[in-house]
């Protein structure tokens, strides 16, 4: 019965040195994971946020570009509009 009970406690021992093993590997690949999961993270936001400022600044060159357009047609309109009406004038 002695002998049961020590084969008994040696395996009970193996079975925890296995466990405690385990939980060790695992505690160590998870905390290597979380790192490289936060820099990858850290990465595409920084990534993300160029993709942003770039999308703002087309948008402000396309918005720039059209009120420069809108100017110019308004300004070569005002000139044709004018221009009869400077004629008609002279003639008087």
């Amino acid at each position: 019965m002695d002998n049961n009970l020590c084969s008994l406690q040696l395996k009970s021992k193996i079975i925890s040195l296995i466990i405690f093993i385990m939980v060790v590997t695992a505690v160590i690949i998870i905390f290597i994971s979380s790192k490289e999961i936060g820099n990858a993270m850290l990465v595409q936001q920084n990534s993300m946020s160029r993709n942003v400022l770039s999308l703002i600044e087309l948008n402000i060159k396309g918005e720039y570009s059209n009120l420069i357009s809108d100017k110019i047609y308004s300004v070569t309109r005002h000139k044709t509009v004018s221009t009869p009406e400077k004629i008609s004038l002279s003639n008087c």
